[in-house]
């Protein structure tokens, strides 16, 4: 159920519902739109929860209305990661925004991250202050702490109540002060500083069901060097981590990669963890899979994701259980004919062993991408046309500046906003601008037309796209800056040059 299905709940019509637990991925700005009962009182909610697993962007207009709205809230749950405009949410805009419209209130669990896009000379407050905000709440244990990424430009601010029994914790970092977290399964590590072998030991610690964790760290680590040379590694704490299952090394630098692969560095559990990750770096890592120091984890391996990349043949015995997976169990392609139609297409059927990923059955967004790898898959290997049908995954709309003279955008990427263009609007202009100035030139006799160049035509456009774009990735942490996937790599398509009724409908 999406948010808004959510919302419907609290219009009134279950007016005996009084405790309400809500877990959802995303929460959409499309779900503010549902606010027919906007202004009337919820009531008989005593107890509230609200997890979303995906930042959000409509903290101000959406989440904190409807909360002053259950005016007689008991105990209210919030796991939040949202983007803010002017500064972080601290403990008097709780205070002011949430709590003082709840005089009953007696539990309030939290933990709200503020991501904070902040050009230089924005000044955002110290920890130390942030810490003081929270100075009248005095039945609770609260935590704080800052990070700001001078290389990326953006803070993070995370506040929370302690002991910590909610399910979600968003990007943690060097500045991370540690404690029990026992309800968290997945984690996720960045830093524009090196992550060194003791803070893993920490996570481990502090996050001891760990099932899910990715590393996003390009900085080599500085004490390595120094702790091999310590009695080979004798005085070197071998950190366990028992219940991972999927460890995510694309952005890693080696050094983190070696971390988890080195035996006497961590010991990864028997048979059960998936790993993505570069097969340069995988390759490089394992000195072309002969180096013995990662044999036993590598050994340890239920599977791998290489980006496409295959596992060499030579490799079997370093990845024993990958290649019989993989390898060793399959056979060869079986191919009967079809009954007779004069337009030939080719029937695939395949048995997904989904245990081995830890799902029992696919979702529609699941098969969606799957049969059009598959799709993919069949052009390349046997040359057939393939036409996939993916205009769903891209919404276009084009209007006239009238504003001023320079180019205008707003763009999602999978519903993450790109307020700083990207390579989805390169690939839409590129389409548009040529079209236009052909167009231009035909019915312009202005001797001026033929220099104009397609920047000028584009300077008078003001674009709208929304799109799907699997893998997307990002010039910074904050996703606000531009979309660095290259076109070639968009996996869907919106191909718009002979597009003759878009083009009459821009005329």
């Amino acid at each position: 159920m999406s948010f808004s299905g959510c919302l419907y709940i609290l219009d009134g019509r279950f007016n005996k519902l009084h405790t309400l637990h809500v877990d959802v991925t995303y929460i959409f700005a499309s779900d503010f739109r549902n606010n027919n009962q906007e202004k009337f009182p919820i009531p008989n909610i005593r107890c509230f929860s609200l997890y979303c697993q995906d930042i959000i962007n409509v903290y101000d207009e959406l989440i904190v209305p409807y909360l002053q709205r259950m005016s007689n809230l008991e105990k209210l749950t919030l796991n939040l990661a949202t983007y803010v405009k002017n500064t972080f949410v601290d403990g008097n805009e709780l205070n002011q925004n949430i709590v003082s419209y709840m005089p009953r209130l007696r539990i309030f669990e939290f933990y709200i991250c503020s991501n904070h896009y902040r050009p230089k000379q924005i000044y955002l407050p110290s920890k130390e202050y942030i810490q003081h905000t929270f100075r009248d709440f005095k039945n609770d244990q609260v935590s704080s702490y800052i990070d700001y990424f001078q290389e990326e430009q953006f803070s993070l601010c995370h506040i929370y109540s302690y002991p910590y029994n909610l399910k979600y914790y968003y990007t943690i970092t060097n500045n991370f002060p540690g404690g029990l977290f026992k309800y968290v399964q997945e984690v996720s590590l960045y830093d524009e500083r090196s992550f060194e072998h003791e803070f893993f030991l920490r996570i481990q610690k502090s996050f001891p069901f760990i099932k899910i964790l990715s590393i996003k760290n390009s900085k080599p680590q500085n004490h390595k060097l120094c702790r091999e040379s310590k009695n080979d590694n004798q005085d070197v704490s071998i950190i366990q981590y028992p219940y991972l299952i999927n460890l995510t090394l694309y952005d890693a630098h080696d050094d983190y990669i070696e971390e988890f692969l080195v035996d006497t560095n961590i010991c990864l559990p028997d048979n059960c963890v998936h790993i993505n990750i570069d097969y340069e770096q995988l390759e490089r890592v394992t000195h072309n899979f002969r180096r013995d120091s990662t044999r036993i984890n590598c050994a340890k391996l239920d599977s791998l994701c290489l980006n496409g990349r295959r596992l060499p043949e030579y490799a079997k015995d370093y990845f024993p259980h990958i290649w019989s997976n993989n390898k060793c169990h399959s056979q060869d392609t079986i191919i009967n004919k079809t009954c007779h139609n004069p337009k030939e297409f080719t029937c695939i059927i395949f048995t997904s062993d989904l245990h081995r990923f830890h799902m029992d059955k696919f979702d529609d967004d699941d098969l969606v991408s799957l049969f059009k790898r598959c799709a993919y898959n069949v052009v390349m290997s046997a040359g057939c046309n393939v036409t996939p049908n993916v205009n769903d995954c891209w919404d276009i709309g084009v209007a006239k500046n009238d504003y001023n003279n320079d180019f205008q955008q707003a763009s999602f990427v999978s519903s993450i906003l790109t307020s700083e263009n990207g390579k989805h609007i390169d690939y839409i202009t590129e389409q548009i601008c040529p079209k236009l100035l052909e167009h231009i030139k035909k019915k312009s006799k202005a001797a001026a037309a033929e220099n104009l160049k397609p920047m000028q035509v584009e300077n008078h456009f003001f674009i709208c796209v929304s799109c799907l774009i699997e893998y997307a990735e990002f010039e910074s942490q904050a996703k606000q800056n531009k979309l660095a996937t290259e076109g070639k790599h968009f996996c869907s398509t919106f191909p718009l040059k002979d597009d003759k009724k878009f083009f009459l409908k821009v005329l």
